[in-house]
């Protein structure tokens, strides 16, 4: 784009320079605690007034509006109380009389909405936003009125033309249980709190419906104590009544100020949502006041005892209020009292913390940390005036404050007014000196005041003001108004900002010409507001002139702005400060003619390098420009709203059009301002005008306007100069030529950063308009049309880089190419097309191109030109002349024209695809890649132009397989396509297809009409197979090769290939970031498996056979170790989630294993069997035993090892003996009879001195379950599939001699022969049952030896008689049946 130019972009990011440092004065007075400022002020110099003959600080802003004649009738009438208030969020003012209710507007005078729909009198009344979802949509808010029976809840609804009506509410209706409710607070979340008469802090609680625990409206009471439940003739009397309320959302509290001005903080939670919990009071004002900073003298005893009797109740509290967060982040409340003064309050109990946490921390205390006097109307004469003259005493009877300024409303002693009050307004004052000060001003009203109220402009709450000062919020905010409600009427007065002041004086002085007065009025505002500040003042009433701006002044104030800002007296001019001006007269008098030298530096003196200081004119533009800029220079202007798991991000704008084109007409009133051909910083454009104080005293010798040092060194020696030029005069020359030229150097650059700031502007103008179209035509559909990384730059980068960087730029370019393509869109949802009218296009375009031409060229224009007849086409019936040629036209035209970014040929391209005309998709993607070539000075960037071309047909492609909505599309189209880039003999177009296949899936359509190189192409794409290329990671598109490739060689009937490729993707190392999971190296490694089977029973693949056998055996041994391997990672992953003492281990392994595949030793040695997974060990055992035969001699002692700890984890835990039973069964079933992993003499050992409670031996004594006789036996002759021959032995073995030490219990002993001869029997049994053979006859030989040795040893057991007897009867008996069976 031709606004995105290095140049263009270096000046602006210049002037973006400016910009910050200008906004940093700003943000650093901004960020100055108010805690601070006071306690830095003086007394002396606390307030100020401002100068008699500037505007006054406080004026009214429209009439006294009387009140109206309903309700003046009924207060006339008034039988019981009356009250009145603003609720300014419906600009509305209210008003009690007995049991009516009434609101009207606050300009006008006509008839009030009424309720009466009480029998009591109202005794308080407040406004609040309803709690979400309890209300119908229509009800914007709440009324809470209040009496002494009952309290009730109106609704408010709006008609849409901005007249209200108040919706009665008779399910929401609470008593209130004989308590006069004295205050209403509400917050923004729907709570609503009452402050009762007898002291106690309420809150009304409603829902939706009616439930069996809670009703539908509710009155809570959150301090009373156990007084409740006393009886009445027995509670506490005299409790002082809450008078008000105050909730601090900011900070999550709520503030009470009570009958006896004592203030109680109550802590409602960081989100408002909590149950008020009491923190502390204050019942002694003055007393806390006194231990303030400045308190002792204005809260001390002094100061009471010197308190006249008339200002008894000077103490008298008559506001709370909460200090908003943006002035201080320390002080949180502020009390007022009743002549004036004010004590601020923190309810921190320190200050070490900083602003941005503040609101986290709870409220814990109360404490009074600044004192401040009553505002003086008549400043004292002295600081020992200050201290010993009191001020004139205030009897004020409301209060209110906004942001840095609060209104006082004091009856006014000594008006010949009967009825009559004073407003005085005291706020911060920006007009120069040094610490805090305040400015008082006072204004008149008629009656006694009532109520005040802030009335918010539309542009502070779309802007919003909070972060900034007075002086930076002032050029897009309105006058602060406040609504006064006094018992004559409604009355709105305002406070000026400073640019009204300064406007007010140019208007003065414009009326009364040169007058010495006016100007001297004029020169005070620069004293005390500064030059750069009035020079930014003065560029504000310069724009005003413009339309744009919306504000018309006078157009002889704004000559009088320009004028000021020319005159070199206030404003100054351009210099290099280190190069002073040399006196150009003599240094006595002129008849003299002797001139002074300037002074050389002296020999080793540091030269200070040349600072350029510009004109207050220039850095009063870059102030007020920076100002402009301020609500959205550094904040990011897309935010996502929400965001689900499939869904993308809906976006919104960090501001509001209005907000937008309310500053886009301040900026481009600005840049017309400064295109005007008299505005002085262009028409003074690179001339250097005389200048310098010395050069005006010498009269006719100075330059005139039009001289530069240029041709000051050829013009003939002025006549002042002496015709005998001395070596002095000579250096004088050359020095002031060099100054000359300093300072013309000076205004060059000077304009340099005039012509950046002006582009600044402009741009920034031009983006604000792009935005507010953006947000018509749904901003989040046209941020879908960028890149997920365009959408995330879009979403990281704020205002200031959209305007000045290059990305910021191209990206609104880019969201500009999306409205335009957005709005070409041929389907709808419904697949219906979409008609526009004829000139919808050039509507828009010329909007565009009027408003933001940076963004929309001539090339633009003819493209989309190009585009229209696409869509003409689209509009025009299928097959008909009309449309094809339509179509060919378009064709031709880009192809005459190709276009130049990527992003055009996609939309293109798309344009083509819905109207089903291939060749456009495919040739106009090709002829954009040759025409890149064909242009030199972009060869080096032709390579990735082209690959961007080759993928928009690849994306064709993609969007003809995932969403084949349109006719023409599917199968067919695909093959079309695929047939016309082979045409092409284009390689870069043929990778592009083969790589978008890949993607897609679309193999079955590939293989048949792919070149014969595809094969090649792939094993190129996918990388080697071999055994060295394992260690190489895979990137994603090579592994889509490789997979592809595995599925080719199995379609061709190679299926060693096919295994060979699957196993290279199984084995394959991770990249970086990359995570495989091992279930997709699994399904792998099984297919490969698959087909190295299909390879062995290839019927021509008898040769290969026993290589395929071996693949065979390879793969299906690595199935199995990755399937240890998963199953030990979902073990340490099961163990981290459970966050004990081993989680971080637990999971550093997990991750481990969630790797590469690891070797079934490396899974042995460092994983299971150091984390104890004793099951796990022995099947790898089992696995590692396979093909042995059995043969694991060197591992028996290992083995027995790995089954006692296994057996020991069930005994010694919850699964004590039938766990072990349990997991001997499980086990004995997998491994029997595979000795290496189940070695059943050891584990039959085991088993009986587990049961007979002789294993494992324990230090505590426990009863343990017995167990029930041949239990194990029958649980290892499960774990032996039921052989019994196999476990008889295993018994024979255990009793063999010598006797083992752990056999030498003689019950255990007798246990085992037990168990002998239950298995004996069996294995006896079994032989029997299997004929007579002469494997029987071995076993029978064995039974009897058996037997006769178990007989025996029996008998010789140390355990009574009778069982011994019976056990070897039992062998006895066995014997002879034995021997009957073999006929002995």
């Amino acid at each position: 784009m031709a606004a995105a130019s290095d140049d263009a972009i270096a000046i602006a990011a210049e002037a973006a320079a400016l910009l910050r440092r200008a906004s940093a004065d700003d943000d650093a007075a901004a960020a100055v605690d108010l805690a601070d400022e006071l306690q830095t002020s003086t007394r002396d110099a606390a307030y100020v007034l401002r100068p008699a003959d500037w505007p006054a600080l406080l004026q009214p802003a429209a009439p006294l509006v009387e009140l109206p004649e309903l309700v003046r009738e009924r207060y006339e009438a008034c039988r019981s109380v009356c009250f009145c208030g603003v609720f300014a969020p419906l600009q509305r003012v209210w008003a009690t009389v007995d049991n009516s209710f009434f609101l009207w507007k606050l300009d006008r005078r006509d008839v009030p909405l009424e309720y009466s729909g009480e029998s009591q009198a109202i005794c308080a009344a407040g406004l609040a936003k309803p709690r979400q979802g309890v209300f119908i949509d229509a009800i914007q808010h709440l009324i809470v009125l209040a009496t002494p029976v009952e309290i009730v809840l109106l609704g408010v609804c709006e008609n849409g033309k901005g007249d209200l009506s108040l919706q009665p509410l008779p399910l929401y209706t609470v008593p209130s249980d004989n308590v006069v409710m004295t205050a209403v607070a509400s917050t923004s979340n729907g709570r609503l709190f009452l402050g009762g008469g007898d002291g106690n802090l309420y809150e009304i609680l409603y829902s939706t419906g009616d439930g069996w625990r809670e009703k539908r409206c509710r009155k809570v009471c959150h301090t009373v104590g156990l007084g409740r439940f006393l009886p009445s003739f027995l509670k506490i009397r005299g409790q002082a009544a809450i008078v008000q309320l105050v909730a601090d959302e900011h900070r999550g509290s709520i503030y009470a100020r009570t009958s006896a001005s004592a203030i109680q903080v109550y802590d409602i939670g960081q989100n408002c949502d909590q149950k008020p919990t009491y923190v502390a009071d204050c019942a002694d004002v003055n007393s806390a006041g006194s231990r303030a900073y400045n308190g002792y003298d204005i809260f001390g005893r002094s100061s009471v005892s010197s308190r006249t009797g008339a200002d008894k109740n000077a103490n008298t509290l008559v506001s709370v209020l909460a200090v908003p967060p943006s002035e201080s982040s320390y002080l949180h409340l502020l009390a007022v009292t009743a002549d004036g003064r004010r004590l601020y309050f923190t309810t921190h109990a320190s200050r070490s913390y900083t602003s941005s946490t503040s609101s986290k921390r709870r409220p814990s205390t109360l404490k009074a940390v600044v004192a401040r006097a009553a505002p003086r109307l008549v400043p004292p004469t002295s600081a020992e005036a200050l201290l010993t003259a009191p001020a004139p005493p205030l009897a004020v009877e409301y209060a209110y404050m906004a942001s840095s300024a609060w209104l006082l409303a004091a009856a006014a002693r000594g008006s010949a007014v009967s009825a009559e009050s004073k407003l005085l307004l005291v706020a911060r004052d920006y007009a120069g000196g040094s610490g805090f000060r305040e400015a008082v001003g006072e204004l008149r009203v008629l009656g006694h005041t009532t109520a005040v109220a802030l009335l918010s402009s539309q542009e502070e709450d779309l802007l919003g003001s909070e972060g900034s000062t007075e002086l930076s919020s002032q050029f897009y905010s309105s006058p602060t108004r406040f609504a006064v409600v006094t018992t004559a009427g409604v009355m709105q007065v305002l406070k000026p900002r400073p640019v009204d002041v300064l406007a007010d004086i140019l208007s003065e002085l414009t009326s009364s010409g040169e007058d010495a007065k006016a100007d001297e009025k004029l020169r005070s505002f620069f004293r005390n507001f500064g030059a750069i500040e009035t020079a930014a003042m003065c560029h504000a009433i310069t724009c005003a002139s413009s339309s744009s701006s919306g504000r018309l002044l006078d157009g002889d104030v704004v000559k009088s702005a320009r004028r000021v800002l020319e005159d070199p007296t206030l404003c100054g001019n351009a210099q290099t400060a280190a190069i002073s001006s040399p006196p150009m007269g003599p240094t006595s008098s002129m008849s003299t003619g002797q001139w002074a030298s300037p002074t050389a530096p002296a020999m080793g003196e540091v030269v200070e390098a040349p600072q350029l200081t510009f004109t207050v004119a220039h850095d009063g533009l870059v102030l007020y420009a920076s100002r402009l800029l301020r609500p959205f220079w550094r904040s990011n202007m897309f935010h996502p709203v929400s965001q689900t798991k499939h869904r993308e991000s809906v976006l919104k704008l960090g501001a509001s059009t209005l907000a937008m084109y309310r500053v886009e007409q301040e900026l481009r009133a600005l840049v017309i301002s400064m295109s005007s051909d008299n505005h002085l910083l262009i028409r003074n454009n690179g001339t250097a005008l005389p200048v310098g104080a010395a050069e005006a005293q010498a009269g006719a010798g100075k330059l005139s306007p039009g001289e530069t040092y240029t041709n000051f060194q050829g013009k003939k020696r002025p006549a002042y100069l002496s015709p005998y030029e001395s070596a002095s005069d000579r250096r004088y020359r050359r020095e002031e030529v060099t100054r000359r030229r300093k300072l013309d150097e000076a205004r060059s650059k000077e304009a340099r950063s005039v012509a950046g700031l002006k582009l600044l502007l402009l741009r920034s103008a031009e983006i604000l308009h792009l935005l507010c179209i953006f947000d018509v035509h749904h901003v989040t559909r046209l941020v879908l049309r960028l890149t997920g990384e365009e959408r995330k730059s879009l979403l990281r980068m704020s205002f200031a880089e959209l305007v000045v960087s290059s990305e910021g730029l191209l990206l609104m370019e880019k969201m500009t190419a999306a409205l335009l393509d957005g709005q070409l869109v041929i389907s709808d949802s419904d697949g219906s097309g979409q008609v526009y009218g004829s000139g919808w296009m050039e509507s828009l375009t010329s909007e565009l191109r009027q408003f933001c031409p940076s963004f929309f060229g001539e090339k633009r224009r003819a493209f989309y030109l190009a585009r229209e007849l696409l869509r003409q086409a689209r509009n025009s019936p299928d097959g008909s002349d009309a449309r094809h040629r339509l179509v060919e036209d378009a064709l031709s035209a880009l192809l005459v024209s190709p276009p130049d970014t990527a992003d055009d040929i996609s939309a293109a391209v798309l344009d083509f695809e819905a109207l089903g005309f291939w060749p456009g998709v495919v040739q106009l993607p090709v002829q954009c890649a040759q025409a890149e070539e064909d242009i030199p000075q972009r060869t080096g960037k032709s390579a990735e132009f082209k690959t961007s071309c080759y993928e928009v047909v690849a994306d064709a492609l993609r969007r003809l397989t995932k969403s084949p909505t349109s006719p023409g599309q599917g199968v067919a189209a695909r093959r079309h396509l695929y047939q016309l880039v082979f045409k092409t003999h284009d390689d870069g177009l043929h990778s592009a297809i083969f790589e978008a296949s890949l993607e897609l899936g679309l193999e079955k359509e590939l293989l048949p009409l792919a070149p014969s190189s595809l094969e090649a192409f792939l094993l190129q794409r996918g990388g080697s197979v071999n055994e060295s290329s394992t260690a190489v990671p895979l990137e994603a598109t090579q592994v889509a090769a490789l997979e592809l490739l595995a599925r080719l060689h199995v379609e061709r009937g190679a299926f060693a290939a096919a295994a060979m490729v699957l196993l290279r993707l199984a084995e394959r190392p991770p990249r970086a970031g990359e995570e495989i999971p091992l279930e997709n190296r699994q399904r792998h490694l099984q297919n490969a498996a698959l087909r190295a089977k299909s390879a062995i029973s290839d019927e021509y693949m008898d040769e290969g056979a026993a290589e395929a056998a071996s693949l065979l055996d390879l793969v299906e041994g690595k199935v199995q170790v990755l399937s240890f391997q998963k199953r030990l990672r979902d073990a340490f992953s099961s163990v981290a989630v459970q966050n004990g003492e081993e989680a971080g281990e637990a999971q550093r392994r997990a991750d481990i294993l969630s790797g590469m595949p690891l070797d079934l030793s490396t899974l042995y040695n460092d994983y299971a069997y150091a984390a104890g997974m004793w099951q796990i060990c022995l099947e790898m055992i089992h696995f590692a035993s396979a093909g042995t035969g059995g043969n694991y001699a060197d591992g028996d002692a290992n083995v027995k090892a790995l089954w006692d700890q296994l057996l020991l984890r069930e005994l010694l835990g919850d699964g004590k003996f039938p766990g072990a039973a349990a997991i001997t069964v499980r086990m004995g079933e997998k491994f029997f009879p595979d000795e290496a992993a189940f070695p059943v003499n050891h584990v039959v050992l085991r088993m009986e001195t587990a049961a007979s409670g002789l294993w494992p031996a324990t230090t505590e004594q426990e009863s343990k379950p017995a167990v029930e006789e041949h239990k194990v036996p029958s649980v290892m002759l499960q774990a032996c599939h039921g052989n019994a021959i196999r476990l008889a032995r295993a018994y024979s073995s255990v009793l063999a001699p010598p006797v083992k030490r752990d056999l030498a219990e003689p019950r255990l002993r007798l246990q085992i022969l037990k168990s002998t001869l239950y298995v004996s029997r069996k294995a006896a049994s079994d032989a029997q049952s299997g004929g007579m053979g002469t494997g029987a006859r071995v076993v029978f030989g064995d039974l009897l030896e058996l037997c006769e040795r178990c007989g025996a040893e029996a008998r010789r057991l140390q355990v009574p008689a009778d069982e011994a007897d019976e056990v070897a009867d039992g062998f006895a008996s066995l014997r002879s049946e034995i021997l009957s069976c073999t006929g002995n």
